[in-house]
């Protein structure tokens, strides 16, 4: 038996399903090439792939199914939509639901505050879809069929916009902050598969009937697309051009400003070590350590006591002197350090934080005429260190800095301004920015941040003292001109795409029907012409076999139409052609192709209908049509059709085959006394070919 050839659409829903088989795949073997195009992108988030296999087999499955499979469609469009409705649920209420599979994405290093959450835009996607797959179950009634198209387009949107989103960061504009960006791979794949369902919608004879019935309304709604999509992309190319303007200015900012800091650091910390080195030097001091190593001196002791007090009023929050072996000779201050981090300096100094902020620590040899007499171990407030670190006018609300130094173990970073406490922490995804920097690079990068923020900063060294400086903002701040900007022009915008629908519409549609119902329809009857009849039947046929779906043929034909010609004139033949069509079309679904193919004779396919019920359909037109006489402008006259009647079978390859059969039973109509219906039977597929 021979199979039939998967359509386009059916290929784009496996390619999908496929894909998420992939991403979950994935996950599962920790393999990071089935779930991301590069290590430094966002990763297409399980669920996401779950999503993507269920929607694109359920696509793949409806659009190809012999039948309109209502419970199993029904029961994958529920889990399509429920995958996208949970997680939406879950950023609206800010809750964690628990269904986000955090465990299974923590090997996959992202800095995200919920590991294996999918974006907003996805989950909206994936709850339209799920919509989309219902109405194209009923898309035989008007209603369902008239919202698919426009529910195609808007889902092809979403899928475009998540991909040059990528790009540009669109969603930085209005993402909410417990939603992650939309993975480009995951905006590939949901594009594939509305591209599928687009051209399915495109390819399907049911929707293509309704819309040729109702071609003003998709006049109406393919303007709206179009100024939509000109909108869209007017929209790009200013939104393109601001962003490049902001964030070079930006960057530019940033960079000057994180230099001027790195600098200061760099300036106050050596200032803090010389000033360390001074007071190791001044000769009463050594000479005081060098007495109290020899021995008790009370008048040494309380020489050193005192300078240490005088100390902490300059500044210093711990002094202590000690002798050669290293015993305590006098103190001041409080010698409590918290956690510290070693300088690349000279006299094992460290740099620290407190309460008050920055705090130089150090361990100085004391010199004299015969070499090391004693240390002085200082704890010196490095406030100016401190207000700089914490300086962020002109910067924005979002600015903040990072100071950080290598340890064995990670990262050692100082508090910032929107964590008051020192972190120990492994470095955020694979090229984590303060890196760089600590390894002496410069540069600009964009990052999402441990509160889940897509941010630009400019990173650099601190001169050569081992510690890295990050200076950023959000993206958010950025944007917050455009986005106010927005909201002004959006309103105004969304009016003239209106109001230019209505006119596009109103100055095109009549036109393009116009020009649609002369290439098309019949000039006469209104019924499809020719041409168009047959290569709409040819596409219904294929579509029937596919989907291993009766359909049948009729055909009608005007008794001794000629003698009505001849007696009252062609004008009256004319107005028993109209009567004829109109009473055909009267009787029919809107499923239902009507077509004049010449003269006094019509033809009419009948999608899933067998033979027993397409001559029911055939007996009534031929019944309304001989019962009641037709009214012209020369009397009332009884006209009657002989039709023929012939249903698909295996052996018929191209529907030339099928209208042959009803065409031999029309003739077989005519020749046993008019005015009747014949069906052709079993074999006359062969018979009509001989």
């Amino acid at each position: 038996m021979r199979v039939p050839t998967p359509s386009t659409a059916t290929l784009l829903g496996i390619a999908a399903g496929c894909f998420g088989i992939a991403v979950i795949a994935g996950w599962l073997i920790h393999a990071p090439f089935l779930i991301t195009l590069r290590l430094d992108q966002d990763p297409v988030p399980f669920n996401a792939g779950i999503g993507l296999v269920v929607a694109g087999f359920a696509w793949a499955w409806v659009v190809s199914a012999d039948h309109r499979p209502w419970l199993g469609a029904g029961l994958l469009s529920g889990a399509v939509i429920l995958i996208g409705a949970a997680v939406l649920a879950e950023i609206a209420m800010h809750r964690d639901l628990g269904i986000d599979w955090p465990g299974l994405h923590r090997w996959f290093p992202t800095g995200r505050l919920h590991p294996g959450r999918v974006s907003a835009p996805t989950c909206l996607w994936f709850v339209l879809f799920g919509g989309f797959l219902i109405l194209f179950q009923a898309r035989s009634r008007r209603v369902p069929a008239l919202c698919l198209e426009p529910l195609a387009f808007l889902l092809l949107l979403l899928g475009m916009v998540g991909v040059v989103s990528n790009w540009l960061n669109i969603e930085d504009l209005y993402r909410w902050r417990e939603s992650p960006r939309m993975a480009l791979p995951t905006a590939l794949g949901l594009t594939t598969l509305a591209a599928g369902a687009w051209l399915g919608l495109r390819s399907d004879a049911q929707v293509h009937q309704l819309y040729a019935a109702r071609e003003e309304w998709m006049l109406t709604i393919l303007a709206g697309e179009i100024l939509i999509m000109m909108a869209f992309v007017g929209a790009l190319a200013g939104f393109t051009t601001l962003q490049q303007s902001l964030e070079d200015k930006l960057s530019d900012g940033l960079r000057i400003n994180l230099e001027n800091r790195a600098q200061t650091f760099d300036k106050v910390i050596q200032g803090g070590v010389q000033t360390n080195g001074v007071l190791t030097s001044r000769a009463p001091l050594v000479r005081s350590v060098s007495e109290l190593g020899a021995g008790p001196n009370p008048e040494a002791t309380a020489s050193l006591e005192s300078s240490a007090r005088a100390f902490l009023l300059l500044g210093f929050k711990y002094v202590g002197y000690r002798d050669h072996t290293g015993r305590l000779l006098a103190s001041a201050g409080d010698d409590h350090v918290g956690p510290n981090v070693p300088l690349d300096l000279p006299d094992e100094s460290r740099l620290a934080w407190d309460d008050r902020g920055f705090v130089l620590l150090q361990h100085t040899a004391m010199r004299g005429a015969t070499g090391i007499v004693g240390w002085l171990d200082t704890a010196q407030y490095l406030v100016l260190l401190t207000d700089a670190y914490r300086d962020f006018h002109g910067l924005g609300a979002t600015a903040d800095s990072v100071l950080c130094a290598k340890q064995t173990d990670g990262l050692f970073c100082f508090p910032s301004r929107d964590n008051a406490d020192i972190s120990t922490e492994e470095p955020i995804g694979f090229s984590d920015p303060v890196v760089l920097a600590l390894d002496g690079s410069r540069g600009l990068a964009r990052f999402i941040d441990d509160r889940n923020e897509q941010v630009i900063a400019a990173y650099a060294p601190v001169g050569s003292l081992g510690l890295g400086l990050l200076l950023k903002i959000d993206l958010r701040e950025l944007y917050e001109p455009v986005r106010r900007e927005l909201e002004r022009v959006l309103p105004l915008l969304l009016i003239v795409i209106v109001i230019g629908t209505v006119i596009l519409s109103a100055q095109v549609t009549p036109l393009a029907s116009r020009l649609r119902r002369m290439a098309t329809l019949d000039g006469l009857t209104g019924v499809l012409n020719r041409a168009t009849y047959m290569r709409m039947s040819e596409h219904e046929l294929a579509g029937a076999k596919r989907r291993r779906q009766p359909v049948s043929v009729v055909m009608l034909d005007a008794d001794h139409f000629k003698r009505v010609n001849d007696t009252y004139g062609h004008d009256v033949g004319d107005e028993v052609l109209k009567v004829l069509s109109a009473t055909c079309r009267s009787a029919l679904r809107a499923v239902d192709v009507v077509g004049r193919l010449g003269g006094e004779e019509f033809a009419i396919v009948l999608p899933e209908t067998d033979g027993t019920i397409a001559f029911q359909v055939a007996e009534k037109i031929r019944r309304r049509i001989g019962d009641h006489p037709i009214a012209t402008a020369a009397g009332a006259l009884r006209v009657t059709v002989s039709i023929g009647v012939a249903t698909l079978d295996p052996a018929m390859t191209t529907f030339k085959d099928l209208l042959k059969v009803a065409d031999a039973a029309l003739y077989a109509a005519k020749k046993s006394g008019r005015n009747r219906v014949v069906r052709a039977g079993a074999g006359a597929a062969a018979d009509a070919r001989r």
